[in-house]
């Protein structure tokens, strides 16, 4: 089995991985979340685990966008509570940070505080190989990641809210099962038939008729024209549930487009 992951080694992403109980062995590292996606269509990776949501900056688009275009499905999900670390080498005359933009804005009023540059890069374990070659920069980074690239922790926990969580979800070939699938979640993304008043309402009720309990509701742009959405839903249970495949049926009148994005479990490792 091959596991795509975002690189270089040390990224939050491969933390989930392992989480996850993949050996680091299976692991291959992908600049971004599409070369992720495109390996596994082409048959050079069986699953890939990406980021989906932050509690603090909200769904990552690239991976909705993933979801929504192409033929994967979610097979599993697991939940890992952030810690954003300033890493650097020993001695280091910083002047600037490096970190991915999301790290970024979940350590803005550190930042702001700290007064350094503060520069995006395409992950946070490369800006923590960045900061190993530059003794005037420093990283936003897991502890693993310095660790891997030998840096010293110069403060912790610099996220903006303690209570940090990111969602990474297993993304797998559409129909190919190589995990169990019990579902306790399901997710699906479907675009309204009708602008009209009313129209999302109409869906809902569907849902909550067959006292259907919706986790997530969320709205974005087709990409078509200004004013056209797609909704993302989560919902509790499993798609092959009867009251679930009713409500599919149902929706078949109000939507022109639902896709069934997976089926899966949830899981919430304790890690420090």
């Amino acid at each position: 089995m091959l596991v795509g992951v975002l690189g270089p080694e040390g990224t939050y992403s491969e933390m989930a991985a392992l989480a996850l109980g993949y050996a680091e062995g299976v692991l291959c590292y992908f600049a971004n979340i599409e070369d992720v996606a495109r390996d596994l269509i082409e048959r050079r990776l069986d699953c890939g685990v990406i980021p989906l949501e932050n509690s603090i900056e909200g769904s990552v688009g690239t991976t909705l966008d993933v979801l929504l275009t192409l033929p994967v499905e979610i097979i599993r999900e697991i939940v890992l509570p952030i810690r954003h670390y300033l890493a650097a080498q020993e001695g280091a005359d910083i002047r600037v940070v490096y970190s991915h933009w999301q790290a970024i804005a979940q350590c803005n009023a550190f930042l702001r505080s700290f007064g350094k540059e503060v520069v995006a890069v395409s992950s946070t374990s490369q800006a923590a190989r960045m900061a190993s070659e530059n003794r005037r920069s420093a990283a936003i980074a897991s502890s693993r990641a310095a660790e891997r690239y030998r840096l010293q922790i110069v403060k912790a926990d610099i996220q903006d809210v303690e209570d940090n969580f990111t969602r990474f979800v297993v993304i797998a070939r559409r129909g190919r099962r190589i995990e169990a699938q019990a579902g306790l979640k399901t997710s699906i993304v479907l675009e309204l038939k009708h602008n009209k008043p009313g129209a999302l309402y109409e869906v809902l009720h569907i849902f909550a008729e067959r006292q259907l309990n919706l986790t997530k509701i969320e709205s974005r742009p087709a990409k078509r024209s200004l004013g056209e959405y797609v909704f993302y839903i989560d919902l509790e249970g499993n798609a092959s549930d009867d009251a679930v495949v009713s409500a599919f049926t149902a929706l078949q009148s109000h939507v022109s487009r639902l896709k069934v994005l997976g089926s899966y479990t949830s899981e919430s490792p304790l890690l420090p």
